[in-house]
């Protein structure tokens, strides 16, 4: 999820630590951050990953605390898997825009196509708390919980979305599996195991959330 020019330009103060608002102008020679910004983002609609990342580099050059830049730049890293440098650019976004629930969303997604389910866990905690009706980080959430053994929780975080999820198996099998936790289940792997052909529809429906970058 890339950060829109609209939040970029108006993120308000957050203890001190705001980033800096993008001008709808700038120097000539350097170029006009919002007009930057905009084609950074339009290339990354596009999939064109090294323009994009050249316009928002450039930003950063002109404006170093620039958030919506920083976060942008990270969906670039995301999507060519490099993520290691994902989480620090996001994080550094993060600490810049602590109030775009967005960012931190990716910060999830990156410790979750990791495989990282419990350092993903918190940060998809924090977007279903100021997005409770938002479909896919309540979804991912309920994943995190379940491959964490976490069966209750994985219900409890997926039964709201009955309404529009009901008929897929992938999320009737992971509500269903609430008052089934025996100790010999007890691990992810050996659930996998025990139920591997249910795993890989699950799988392929978190894999298809989880590239919603």
């Amino acid at each position: 999820m890339a950060v829109s020019l609209q939040q970029a330009r108006s993120a308000p103060p957050a203890n001190g630590r705001n980033g800096a608002p993008l001008a709808s102008s700038g120097d000539p020679q350097t170029g006009n951050p919002a007009k930057l910004f905009q084609k950074g983002q339009d290339a990354l609609t596009q999939g064109q990953l090294e323009e994009a990342e050249r316009d928002f580099r450039q930003i950063l050059q002109i404006v170093p605390k620039a958030g919506g830049a920083y976060a942008n730049r990270g969906v670039v890293y995301m999507r060519r898997r490099h993520w290691t440098k994902a989480l620090e650019t996001l994080q550094r976004a993060q600490h810049l825009m602590p109030q775009v629930a967005g960012i931190r969303l990716n910060i999830g997604l990156a410790y979750y196509r990791q495989n990282e389910f419990l350092k993903a866990t918190p940060r998809f905690e924090s977007v279903v708390r100021d997005q409770p009706d938002a479909l896919q980080p309540r979804y991912l959430l309920g994943l995190c919980y379940f491959f964490a053994g976490r069966w209750a929780d994985a219900a409890t975080t997926l039964e709201p979305l009955w309404p529009q999820e009901s008929e897929k198996l992938p999320y009737l099998y992971v509500v269903s599996t609430r008052p089934i936790a025996p100790a010999a289940k007890n691990s992810t792997t050996g659930l996998l195991k025990s139920s591997s052909n249910w795993a890989m529809v699950l799988l392929n429906t978190a894999c298809s959330l989880a590239n919603t970058i």
